[in-house]
């Protein structure tokens, strides 16, 4: 046999391998409903400046998760013309 044809053979056993390990060990996750608890602002004064940042609240499965979203501008959520 040439070599070419050994290094297919061997590249191609391993992909198999590889491929074989990634099924058989790959974690089977079930979708998680979540509901959104709150929603909210808060402020931070930074030298002087006054921020408003938007924060919600989460909960997935057992789990609460809090996060504050982008600065809110002073004049609020501007509305689309309609």
């Amino acid at each position: 046999m040439c070599k070419i044809a050994v290094t297919v053979r061997v590249a191609i056993v391993i992909a198999l391998i590889f491929g074989t390990t990634i099924v058989v060990c790959a974690t089977k996750r079930a979708f998680t409903t979540g509901k959104l608890l709150d929603i909210g602002a808060s402020e931070r004064v930074i030298d002087g400046t006054v921020y408003k940042s938007a924060e919600f609240t989460v909960q997935v499965a057992d789990i609460i998760y809090t996060a504050r979203g982008a600065r809110i501008s002073p004049q609020g959520i501007r509305q689309k013309n309609t």
